[in-house]
């Protein structure tokens, strides 16, 4: 009897499984009380084995490091969030594609705000041979990272230049960094700062199930910041243009005052490079360019597509309301 060819490869080539499973998304500066994470993603086709995998910060000494409890698999294109240093009820059933898991605090893993960094090994002695996947950032100008372990281990591997890390601005906690396409790439510029992380979900934003060229979400029509119930707190606008367009999206108050710029030359702020994508979503949490909440009202999102080719201009128009919690 013939073994499936995911039994194969894993016998065969182990490390194209264990390349599979990558860093998809960080967040080194959540809200206090809430513990920051790491998620993981199988960007393969075959089931992995995370029996033995290590999450490492290269901070501390010898030993100190997060080993992923046993059992867990990953299916193809599912995602586990690993929550550091902290104690919670984890969800060990990836069948559904997704789970997570709770380190406990035993462990002395700190993901820092302003540098730090962190490597995925797929079991020890932590070395290059055994180095799956790494990333690291800086918040407060050139990164000044030493040589730990993990950062020679990537390096010697070849998945990241030396001195290299990702640089973002201190988005004020609750913002993440992770690759611009799921489970693509390796390096800085394979990753970007997230305003809205995407936790258990694609970094890649899904097509507008609408055929409208902007769609406000028909749920959150009205919605509030200071809801009790986080779906209601932002709204979600879907677009659609052509592949060629450079996308613009701004919300107006009732005078046709710019109040908030959330796409500006296909660049989500502080998320999704639309460049060359035809239709997409973008979330508005109700507040203006300096991140203070709108006073109530209705607002007017208005979407603009250029056509370099032609120079024409598409508009388009959906109006939102901020009122006050339900």
């Amino acid at each position: 009897m013939f073994r499936s060819a995911g039994v194969l490869l894993a016998l065969f080539f182990p490390f194209l499984l264990f390349a599979s499973v990558q860093i998809n998304e960080v967040a080194f500066d959540e809200p206090s009380g809430t513990p920051d994470w790491v998620e993981l993603f199988n960007a393969g086709t075959s089931p992995v084995l995370l029996d033995g995998f290590v999450l490492d910060d290269g901070d501390t000494g010898s030993g100190k490091y997060i080993l992923l409890s046993t059992g867990l698999t990953l299916p193809p294109q599912g995602y586990l969030v690993v929550y550091v240093d902290a104690m919670g009820v984890s969800d060990r059933d990836l069948s559904d594609g997704f789970g997570a898991v709770y380190s406990g605090t035993a462990t002395t893993v700190n993901l820092a705000v302003t540098e730090d960094q962190v490597a995925l090994y797929s079991g020890v002695p932590l070395s290059s041979a055994t180095v799956v996947d790494y990333v690291s950032w800086v918040t407060d100008g050139d990164y000044g990272g030493v040589s730990d372990r993990t950062q020679v281990a990537a390096n010697a591997a070849g998945l990241w230049p030396a001195d290299g890390a990702v640089e973002m601005r201190d988005g004020g906690s609750g913002y993440s960094l992770g690759r611009r396409r799921n489970g693509v790439g390796n390096g800085p510029m394979a990753f970007q700062a997230f305003l809205h992380p995407t936790r258990g979900e694609s970094n890649e934003p899904s097509p507008s199930p609408f055929s409208s060229a902007l769609t406000v979400d028909p749920a959150c029509r009205a919605f509030s910041p200071f809801d009790a119930d986080p779906a209601f707190q932002r709204t979600r606008f879907y677009f659609n243009a052509s592949v060629t367009a450079v996308k613009t999206l701004r919300v107006l108050d009732i005078r046709g005052r710019v109040v908030r710029t959330l796409m500006e030359s296909d660049h989500e702020i502080g998320g999704v490079d639309f460049a060359g994508m035809a239709t997409g979503s973008v979330l508005w949490d109700g507040r203006d360019d300096g991140g203070t909440v709108v006073p109530l009202g209705l607002y007017l999102a208005l979407f603009e597509a250029a056509d370099p080719g032609s120079g024409s201009t598409q508009r388009s128009h959906a109006q939102v309301a901020v009122g006050r919690p339900r």
